[in-house]
């Protein structure tokens, strides 16, 4: 992504997604492989890039046909960029940085394609932890809780997170009153965001100016 003009590196999520819902098939997973093996984080572009044309300019568009869990997970390693994390947040300079995420989520299996790479975002590399309990998200650096959890287990998930310097990301109307940092929404067929700064300064993190254009601070 270094040396890409920011637009076309960042994408942009006011991306036209159909709200369908289809599963992620055997060919998608192939597709997603295919394109990872030969540079991680184009691939993540090229999956937004493909979002923003129509299926006659793009080939594969239509095989990308969940496109929402593909644009989250390549959101969720982008905001890896454009978030700042205290020094005390990690082991050492060489530590990874974990992205989570728990129970039936939607953007585990594109996540478990990006696990297999050597991905390094601000020189750190990125590993992925696809958990079945709250308490495996020790560690996580962002997570990401999708709307299948229950409220008991989304609230769980958020207070033992709470204070631990993670991005807490979801999709729930009330992600951020309940302590999230960052809401998924989806305007009009359209999946954008908002961001709590109250919670980012909460969490000692340090949202970048390129991500508040992109996700609307809510307070």
């Amino acid at each position: 992504m270094e040396g890409m003009p920011e637009e076309q590196a960042a994408g942009h999520p006011r991306f036209g997604v159909n709200q369908k819902q289809m599963a992620w098939q055997p060919e998608h997973h192939r597709l997603f492989r295919c394109m990872m093996a030969s540079s991680p984080l184009l691939c993540l572009m090229a999956i937004l890039a493909c979002i923003a044309v129509t299926a006659g300019r793009c080939g594969f568009a239509q095989d990308v046909v969940n496109r929402e869990p593909a644009l989250k997970a390549a959101f969720l390693v982008k905001f890896a960029k454009y978030v700042t994390w205290p020094p005390m947040a990690f082991a050492d300079e060489k530590a990874p940085l974990v992205i989570g995420t728990l129970g039936q989520s939607d953007v585990a299996a594109p996540l478990a394609e990006i696990s297999k790479r050597r991905l390094l975002v601000q020189n750190r590399p990125v590993t992925v932890r696809l958990a079945t309990r709250p308490a495996e998200l020790a560690g996580s650096h962002i997570v990401y809780l999708p709307a299948t959890l229950t409220h008991e287990q989304r609230s769980e998930a958020l207070r033992l997170l709470q204070g631990r310097h993670v991005l807490a990301v979801g999709d729930d109307p009330a992600f951020l009153s309940e302590g999230g940092l960052l809401r998924f929404t989806i305007d009009n067929n359209r999946l954008g965001g908002v961001v709590s700064l109250t919670a980012f300064h909460r969490e000692q993190l340090q949202a970048s100016s390129e991500l508040l254009t992109i996700f609307k601070p809510a307070d």
